[in-house]
């Protein structure tokens, strides 16, 4: 897949995401964080070649292939986001309750 199409795919699923979470009524906001935040971005993986070119992101294959000879094991993590969420809220003073519910 060409470095457009992987951006393409990538980046509009990034911004539908914004999109999801902000809502459409605040298009101004999400047109500055697509500017600010994202354009360099963009340009680096469509436009830059060589040396200038800041980051050269991995394919999912690729980054696949080296943690396969790493020897890299697939866990289930829920239980240890789970576990880490549980140990910052107990010293932070607020209940869990207000912001996010376990399930176990």
């Amino acid at each position: 897949m060409s470095r457009f199409r992987e951006a393409l795919f990538y980046f509009s699923a990034v911004f539908d995401m914004f999109e999801a979470n902000a809502g459409r009524e605040s298009w101004e906001t999400m047109l500055l964080i697509e500017e600010d935040e994202y354009a360099g971005e963009i340009m680096n993986a469509i436009a830059r070649e060589g040396t200038k070119r800041i980051e050269r992101a991995e394919t999912f294959k690729l980054w696949q292939v080296q943690n396969l000879m790493a020897q890299v094991e697939k866990v289930k993590a829920a239980h240890f986001f789970a576990n880490g969420l549980e140990a910052c809220m107990d010293g932070s003073g607020m209940e869990s309750k207000t912001f996010f519910t376990l399930l176990k």
